[in-house]
């Protein structure tokens, strides 16, 4: 039976249609996806897990239990990036989850003024 190797990273990306009139590529591109590639390589040394990015643990941290890694080079270019392993899920009641929502929401709103 074959292994599961899954990364997650959030940030901006140009997704679409790229390329020229003969050959038209649907897919994404930008400093995130890069990072995210670079990130999959890690889930070798783990295999059947669930590793996320910096980014995305800001964002998932609540609701999911995370093991970090520690701070981990993405790539030959110098990059680096805490990574953190998904261990599971957190147990929480329905208004801790409208608690937690209303937070994110909030942030996302400031974040768009600025």
């Amino acid at each position: 039976m074959g292994e599961i190797r899954i990364s997650i990273n959030t940030g901006d990306a140009i997704v679409g249609n790229i390329g020229f009139e003969k050959k038209m590529d649907y897919t994404a591109i930008g400093d995130v996806v890069n990072d995210t590639f670079r990130l999959q390589e890690h889930t070798r040394e783990k295999p059947d897990s669930i590793l996320v990015g910096s980014s995305t643990y800001q964002k998932i941290h609540p609701f999911v239990e995370t093991r970090s890694l520690g701070i981990r080079e993405l790539g030959t270019d110098g990059g680096r990036m805490e990574v953190y392993e998904v261990t599971g899920k957190k147990e929480m009641s329905d208004i801790e989850y409208l608690m937690h929502q209303a937070k994110f929401k909030d942030a996302e709103q400031t974040d768009h003024r600025n």
